[in-house]
Formats: structure tokens, sequence, C-alpha cells
């Protein structure tokens, strides 16, 4: 008991002085972030902290237009690429203990975070975070979509007036011959004009020379998405649990070991 006590105590120790000493990430105050060609603007990070917000604000800039239209799509898409600047976020350890250990104990990409809301509480996210972004937000709006894997890339295609668009929110390249599905562009050898001073002809080549379609409507990152789901949940009761466990132990030491031995003295006469 005593054993297990310490053990309980050096734990919840080690969790309280992480919640102190570990710091969390600075959010940035300039646009020196991410890429040079990157249109990050600095101002939307604290103005859009959730999928909620990111609908709100592009309601409000496209009054009139439907939901389920390209234009109004096409400027939810320039929002996240507005909204972030290029790289992963991670769960700090304030966030998600279990997943920020996991990452670096174990394997980054298990603290690299899938979760939308999670995502929008951090200024940069990698292609794969700002498809998830996206994606959700075109779920709640009723437009459907699906994901294309590429080489060391990840994006979008929405379907508007029954007809595929591809949306690379992260690069957001600008078609001279305007927006059209992946497989139209690559036909039409429009690829190389639109990511012009993003990607190199080689690096394009490269990029597109695997293209993986998902499901309609799939949820992305479906096995981390539970993950982080539960180790938020068990980084909150685990602390608690281990705090009970401890005060009950340090109030309840004497009755335990008072009926432990009551039983030795019933065992002897």
């Amino acid at each position: 008991m005593h054993k297990n006590r310490l053990l309980a105590l050096i734990f919840l120790v080690f969790l309280l002085a992480g919640y102190y000493l570990i710091k969390s990430p600075v959010l940035p105050d300039t646009v020196n972030n991410g890429y040079k060609w990157e249109a990050f603007d600095p101002d939307l990070v604290p103005r859009l902290r959730s999928i909620n917000d990111v609908l709100k604000y592009t309601d409000s800039s496209c009054a009139g237009q439907s939901k389920q239209s390209l234009d109004y799509v096409r400027f939810l898409s320039r929002t996240f690429s507005d909204r972030f600047y290029h790289g992963y976020s991670h769960y700090s350890f304030q966030d998600n203990w279990i997943a920020y250990l996991s990452g670096k104990i174990i394997w980054s990409h298990l603290s690299a975070i899938v979760l939308p809301d999670d995502i929008l509480k951090h200024p940069q996210a990698a292609c794969s975070q700002v498809s998830i972004v996206l994606a959700e937000a075109l779920k709640r709006i009723g437009v459907p979509y699906r994901k294309v894997g590429l080489r060391n890339h990840f994006v979008l295609e929405a379907y508007i007036n029954n007809k595929w668009y591809l949306f690379d929110a992260n690069m957001e390249p600008q078609f001279p011959n305007g927006r059209k599905s992946l497989a139209e562009l690559k036909a039409a050898h429009e690829l190389y004009e639109g990511y012009k001073g993003k990607l190199s002809p080689i690096q394009a080549d490269y990029t597109f020379s695997v293209i993986k379609y998902g499901k309609t409507n799939e949820t992305l990152a479906p096995h981390a998405s539970i993950y982080h789901r539960v180790t938020a949940i068990l980084s909150f009761l685990l602390p608690l649990f281990l705090m009970v466990y401890i005060l009950f132990t340090f109030i309840y030491p004497g009755k335990k070991l008072t009926k432990a031995a009551d039983k030795r003295s019933v065992g002897k006469m």
C-alpha cells in the first residue's frame, strides 16, 4: 500500500511539474513564418478559433451567396489558407499530456492534432491538417468532399454544381483558366502554372505522380481522432484519480490495517 501510494504521488508530482515547466508554443506576432509565398494573416488567429468562427466569418463576407456555391467554398478555402502558415501543430503537455508524451517518446505523428477545433487553436497547420479543417467546414455546410492523397501532399476536392473542384487550402494555387478538378487540370497541363512559385516543375511532377482518391465524405484520420479524444479524457481523469487515491489512502490507512489485524487475530483463535 505504501509503495503504491508513493508511486502515485511521484507520478502526480511529475504531471504537475510538467504543467508548469513544459512551456506551450508561443503564438507568432509577425508574418515571418512558413514559406515566403504564404499569405498568412496573424490577425485571423485570435478571431478564428473554431469551425463555427470560420463559418460565421465566411457568412458575413459572402452575404447573400449560397453556401453550396463555388464562390462561397472558394472564399472558405482562402480563409483557411490565410489563417494558417505551414507547419505541423502538435498538442502541448497542458493540452493533452498523453498525446504529447506519445509524440516525444514513440512517434511524432501521435501528437500531431487531427481534431478540427483543436487545430484551430494553433497558427500553423500541415497540408493534411488544413484539409481536415476544410473537410469539417464543408461537411457542416452540406458540400460533399473527398480527400486526394498525393506524394508528400494532401488536398481535397469539393463537389459543387454536379462537378468536382480541387481545393488546396495549404498552397492555394492560382489557375489562370479557372478552378477545375485535379484530373482536368492535369489533362490540360495547367498544374505547373497554378503552382508556379510554390512547386518547381520537377516537384510538381513528383507530387502529382501518385493520386489516391478517398470516399465521398469519409472521416479524415478516424483512428487518430479516436486516439486524441480518448487520451484527452484520460489526461484529465488520470491525475484526478491519482489525487483521490492518495487522499483516500492517507485518510483511511488505519482502518485497513485494523481489519487485517482483526482477521489475523480471529485466525489464531
